[in-house]
């Protein structure tokens, strides 16, 4: 082979080289370009958007006020609107899970979810054993079939951690903006205040020996409002015992708590009273909680504050004097 065709050689693998590191630049380029772009298109989310889940409770101070002051659980102060702890879990419009969190201590969570209808659930106050079961990614039927937990309940004690309340709304989620849901809670227990009277200054004194709510429902459905089997007697705790005045509003005895019951017959009162005027002593009243103190079929809804009034007379074992008044849309009172 000559000098010169050697030379051309040489310039020709020369060439195929720096072409072949070329193309192999342009490719890396591409390839690095590429997942970098990915990479941007996803951090810079333009099918996502920021949503902003915050919570409201159905209360205001008036309210807060008059329950702290008729407290007599034996609790210095019970704040029944106090939360504690709220899990947030996001389904999109599929009904699919997507997202799940907790909100901080200023009550709200920053989620980044992707377009679309969203259904927006908060569950406040869970117990541990019911926060475990949330936290765990639950389908959107498993959620809505869910049921407390009798710790969530406490056995009619105060719980330690708040009395649970749930929430949920529809929310479409719109891109390239920041969107705000604030979910309404509503408390799941119904609560129930037992009060005595006297029907005038000539009745003796009254003694309350022992107060007790029959058939309170200790599980409820976190987002229904149908009926849970589980039941028990559970006493009021920490009584107002003895009644020596005429009151005008009455004498709060004590205040319970049970999950909703629709159209049952089994749920009452179940009062012994020691009347000095009358010849019932130790006698045992129950009361039922529907209009006419009668085996008629009784609802309690969830959030609702319902008020029994017996008032005692001197020619009588004792009455029931029935009313019933709506409280700001929220508060169904049976009594005086």
């Amino acid at each position: 082979m000559t000098m010169n065709k050697k030379v051309i050689l040489i310039y020709i693998l020369s060439a195929c080289i720096a072409f072949l590191i070329f193309i192999m630049g342009v490719v890396v380029t591409l390839l690095f370009g590429s997942c970098t772009e990915q990479s941007l298109v996803y951090d810079i989310s333009d099918n996502e958007a920021t949503v902003l889940v915050e919570i409201a409770t159905d209360h205001d101070s008036e309210r807060i006020a008059e329950y702290d002051r008729d407290n007599t659980r034996g609790d210095d102060l019970i704040e029944e609107y106090k939360i504690t702890n709220a899990v947030v879990l996001v389904y999109n419009s599929n009904k699919l899970f997507e997202k799940s969190g907790t909100l901080n201590a200023d009550g709200e969570l920053k989620l980044t979810l992707r377009e679309g209808k969203k259904y927006i659930y908060v569950v406040a106050n869970p117990g541990t054993s019911l926060k475990g079961r949330l936290t765990a990614s639950p389908t959107y039927t498993q959620l809505n079939d869910m049921v407390s937990l009798t710790e969530d309940y406490n056995n009619g004690n105060f719980p330690t951690q708040g009395l649970l309340m749930t929430g949920s709304l529809e929310k479409a989620v719109l891109t390239g903006q920041e969107n705000k849901v604030t979910v309404p809670l509503t408390i799941r227990t119904a609560r129930v205040d037992l009060y005595i009277n006297k029907g005038s200054a000539a009745v003796g004194n009254i003694l309350v020996e022992s107060a007790d709510l029959v058939n309170a429902r200790t599980t409820g459905y976190l987002f229904q409002n149908n009926n849970v089997e589980t039941r028990a007697v559970i006493p009021f705790s920490k009584l107002n015992t003895l009644l020596q005045d005429v009151m005008t509003e009455g004498m709060l005895v004590g205040t319970q708590y049970t999950y909703p019951v629709v159209g049952v017959t089994d749920i009452a009162l179940l009062i012994k009273v020691t009347h000095f005027e009358a010849l019932a002593n130790g006698e045992m009243y129950i009361v039922r909680l529907n209009d006419l103190n009668t085996n008629s079929a009784i609802t309690l809804k969830p959030g609702y504050h319902y008020k029994v009034m017996i008032t005692f007379f001197r020619d009588e074992t004792g009455s029931i004097d029935i009313s019933k008044y709506i409280y700001k849309e929220n508060f169904f009172v049976i009594g005086g």
